[in-house]
């Protein structure tokens, strides 16, 4: 399983906060890595499609139209699901020494 960064972060946001637009996505996405507009809107889209996240519009009268995105009960089990995968590989890398891994005669895996 490839671990996706913005994916784990999306989906990690939305279980803490609850609710989020996609300008609130964008900043705190922005704080963790480099993500344009573009690349956040087809991530979303992506998500939504897979049932991961769901989205509705919402009018607030300071900000007019919005577009809050939430996580859905399969965004949950996945987010849970790649967290237990992160903790698995920190659980390998933990248990390996340094000198383990100096790289030198490190036979490379092709």
């Amino acid at each position: 399983m490839l671990i996706d960064r913005a994916k784990v972060l999306i989906l990690a946001y939305l279980y803490v906060y609850g609710s989020l637009s996609f300008t609130d996505i964008l900043k705190l996405l922005g704080e963790r890595m480099d993500i344009s507009k573009g690349n956040l809107y087809s991530r979303l889209i992506s998500m939504e499609r897979d049932g991961l996240i769901s989205k509705k519009k919402a009018f607030y009268a300071i900000y007019g139209k919005r577009t809050i995105y939430g996580i859905t009960d399969k965004g949950r089990n996945e987010l849970f699901s790649l967290i237990d995968e992160i903790s698995k590989l920190i659980n390998i890398i933990g248990s390996s020494s340094v000198a383990d891994h100096d790289g030198k005669d490190d036979e490379s895996i092709n």
